[in-house]
């Protein structure tokens, strides 16, 4: 499963991937992991982001289980869309 945080993503935005348990037992972890990474990212776009490009951070809820880590690792990587 995966989710976006509100931001309006375009083409010249570098995306951030993170994969972590967004819902399940271990949720609240995984959304405080999440919204202490957009906190970041949103003080570095008010700065005018990389190069003046917005960074956006693309969620992916693992839902705490290491097998669909992995895996969702394995695709993020194929869709060759997030540098980190």
């Amino acid at each position: 499963m995966r989710f976006k945080f509100l931001q309006e993503q375009n083409d010249t935005a570098i995306h951030i991937a993170f994969v972590g348990p967004m819902s399940g037992e271990n949720a609240k972890v995984g959304q405080s992991m999440a919204q202490a990474i957009q906190l970041y990212l949103d003080s570095i776009n008010k700065q005018g982001g990389i190069n003046n490009q917005n960074l956006v951070l693309d969620i992916f809820d693992d839902q705490d289980d290491p097998y669909q880590a992995t895996q969702m690792a394995e695709n993020i990587v194929k869709q060759n869309l997030a540098v980190a």
